[in-house]
């Protein structure tokens, strides 16, 4: 704090004085989070909340404070503190620019507002129309079929559990444990006006995430 405060140039320390507030708020939010996740945790395994109010030192009305307050813990499947929504871009060949199709951009505002419901700050980005997206990064929330990027095709052959395949009909995914195939509503006769999809996540390519 001294050390800001001791910033001379007013810009760098209005600056520097943001992100800090801005890292500090997130480290709050995610504190809250697993404090409510712990006491999720014990009261699942059959402590009451008066117990745990005694072993922590806290009074039972803290506790039950504690419990309605904050992100919900299931948040952190999500991300931590601030997250990205990816959606792809497509050729639109009527006017020769790139869109994001509608079925993904409504995707993508759920998963937003998914997001925001836990506590986490949202930006977005994009696939670029020729598949380009940089996975080294963290928090991102990637809506993209393995159609559209080598990258996430690559990305998907990692999950353990899900795959994507591909047969005379289309792309499908399949649950390896059960061999229960999902397909788009398109694929099925009768069509339908439905989709499937699934919430993953995978590791980044280099490791580190």
């Amino acid at each position: 704090m001294d050390n800001i405060a001791a910033i001379d140039d007013p810009y760098l320390l209005l600056r520097v004085a943001t992100e800090r507030l801005n890292a500090a708020q997130q480290e709050v939010t995610e504190l809250a989070r697993l404090r409510r996740r712990v006491i999720q945790e014990l009261h699942s395994q059959g402590m009451s909340y008066a117990q745990i109010a005694e072993k922590a030192g806290l009074s039972r009305g803290r506790i039950h404070q504690i419990r309605h307050t904050g992100p919900a813990p299931e948040g952190a499947f999500l991300g931590i503190g601030s997250v990205t929504v990816v959606t792809p871009l497509r050729h639109d060949a009527a006017t020769g620019r790139s869109m994001v199709a509608l079925d993904d951009m409504r995707a993508g505002k759920r998963l937003e507002d998914l997001a925001r419901t836990f506590g986490l700050t949202v930006a977005t980005d994009n696939v670029t129309v020729d598949g380009q997206i940089d996975l080294n990064r963290p928090g991102l929330l990637v809506i993209c079929g393995p159609r559209m990027s080598d990258a996430m095709r690559t990305a998907y052959d990692s999950d353990p559990v899900i795959h994507w395949d591909r047969d005379g009909i289309g792309w499908k995914l399949v649950d390896t444990r059960t061999g229960q195939e999902y397909r788009s509503g398109s694929q099925l006769d009768p069509a339908q006006p439905t989709d499937s999809a699934f919430l993953g996540r995978l590791p980044r390519p280099d490791g580190n995430g």
